[in-house]
């Protein structure tokens, strides 16, 4: 016979007798992981829940909410418009005075990542904003599906 299947069965009877007292306690140990996380997503269920309810109950304080999202937005598109502004001016200036090509090209780039940069800021303070509004023009489906979502999350 050959030594590897000697080998092979010399290891495969250890591994079997690991594999078998070691099942247990792995399968308890997801089984745990998989509460927490359960309870965990209905905790945000729940909070999402009460959220578009409290809008919904004091439609003034949705407002405010919506009116902050649009003066956060504002502020930082304005101070993205400023510091790209300031890079664009010193590269012309630089191109202008110093006639160092790399200068005027880096400055130039700098000032196209902070507009990138900028509106993808914008972006991510906008985006909760919208994702409510349209969950509170829908409010009534929205409430169910997340009553059902709680109580499918509960069962398991």
């Amino acid at each position: 016979m050959d030594i590897n299947l000697w080998i092979s069965v010399f290891l495969a009877i250890p591994l079997a007798i690991v594999a078998n007292v070691f099942t247990p306690k792995v399968q308890v140990w997801l089984e745990g992981r998989g509460k927490k996380r359960s309870k965990k997503r209905i905790a945000q269920l729940q909070s999402e829940l009460d959220q578009l309810c409290y809008y919904n109950d004091y439609p003034e304080k949705f407002n405010q909410y919506l009116l902050g999202v649009v003066i956060r937005a504002t502020f930082a598109g304005s101070l993205v418009g400023i510091i790209a502004a300031i890079t664009y001016i010193i590269s012309r200036l630089g191109r202008d005075f110093v006639n160092i090509e790399i200068v005027y090209v880096l400055l130039q780039f700098s000032g196209q990542v902070v507009s990138m940069v900028g509106a993808m800021i914008i972006i991510n303070i906008c985006s909760g904003a919208i994702s409510t509004m349209n969950r509170m023009r829908n409010y009534s489906s929205v409430i169910q599906q997340l009553k059902a979502q709680i109580y499918e999350s509960s069962e398991c």
